[in-house]
């Protein structure tokens, strides 16, 4: 399914470069990949984000959204 796969490459991406500055990467409106993860609804990305220690829930975006918003 296209969710087991967009967990499988975060998954990927994240045991190769498990840092604070990739977990919490902002684009150019300010939005996160947990951001993305939680928009799409990809439940099990959200999960894998949030079990990293270093994930910031509480990121604001450029319109001052954080995750929980969406």
């Amino acid at each position: 399914s296209q969710e087991a796969s967009a967990t499988q490459t975060v998954r990927c991406i994240l045991e190769a470069a498990p840092t604070e500055s990739l977990l919490n990467w902002q684009d150019y409106e300010g939005r996160t990949p947990l951001h993305f993860a939680v928009a799409d609804g990809n439940e099990a990305v959200v999960k894998l984000l949030t079990s990293y220690k270093g994930c910031n829930v509480t990121a604001y975006d450029n319109l001052f959204r954080t995750p929980l918003h969406w």
